[in-house]
């Protein structure tokens, strides 16, 4: 099978994010975006992105998982050296209607 092929995020681009229903919750606005090799993510990040307890190991232990499912379904070996797209972003509009 082959990788999924996406376009990368923008410094700048808006997108919609979406509940489980489909239902846009809010819009937000990529603020940067850096390519990271997965053993070399910091603390920092891991912090900021939110994952688990935000510690830097239980970060890798969410996306490690992550990497190896992906690289099941493409035929390819899980590599510490995987390509990470960090997107930071900010909430710029939350669909205040949209909640019950």
């Amino acid at each position: 099978m082959k990788p999924m092929v996406k376009s990368l995020p923008c410094v700048g681009d808006h997108w919609t994010v979406l509940d489980g229903e489909r239902t846009p919750v809010c819009v937000c606005r990529t603020l940067s975006v850096e390519e990271i090799p997965f053993d070399e993510v910091t603390e920092e990040y891991a912090r900021w992105g939110g994952e688990g307890d935000c510690s830097r190991r239980s970060w890798r232990q969410i996306y490690w998982q992550y990497i190896c499912l992906e690289c099941t379904r493409i035929g390819r070996d899980p590599n510490l050296k995987a390509p990470m797209i960090m997107e930071r972003f900010a909430v710029v509009d939350i669909h205040l209607w949209q909640i019950k």
